[in-house]
């Protein structure tokens, strides 16, 4: 969706609306959340569940209004359905929910970090390999 937005024109500019509303509900979110620290767990739940229905929603219209300009919308359009049904989840069922949201947090931390490790890793061996490089036209330059 951003790439499509980048690329300008009138559709995008058009419907950059949706994109610009869903970075709205995302920031209002984190607000409320940082500056109410009180907030209750269940509130907080409510307001990740609406915030994925909506954000949801919005990704549906946005694939919608840009099939004529991407490819691959059918993505967009089922991404957006997983987070409407994430957010219904969470409201049906508010208890389990709130479990899920812990642990899904736990298995994000960890991918995170995991890939972090792994990108360090690679940054690492580029590294090497660059110096090593260097080192042998350094050693050429002086023969």
């Amino acid at each position: 969706m951003l790439a499509s937005l980048a690329q300008g024109g009138v559709l995008a500019r058009r419907h950059a609306r949706a994109a610009g509303l869903s970075g709205v509900l995302g920031i209002v979110i984190s607000v409320v959340t940082f500056f109410w620290p009180n907030i209750t767990a269940m509130t907080l739940l409510y307001l990740v569940a609406f915030w994925s229905i909506a954000t949801g929603v919005l990704q549906i219209i946005s694939a919608i209004e840009f099939r004529r300009v991407i490819e691959g919308e059918g993505w967009m359009i089922a991404g957006g359905v997983v987070s409407i049904l994430f957010g219904a989840l969470l409201v049906a069922s508010p208890g389990s929910g709130l479990v899920s949201l812990v642990w899904l947090v736990g298995v994000y931390a960890i991918m995170f970090g995991g890939s972090s490790l792994g990108v360090a890793y690679r940054l690492h061996r580029v590294h090497r390999d660059v110096e090593e490089v260097a080192n042998l036209k350094q050693s050429a330059s002086v023969a």
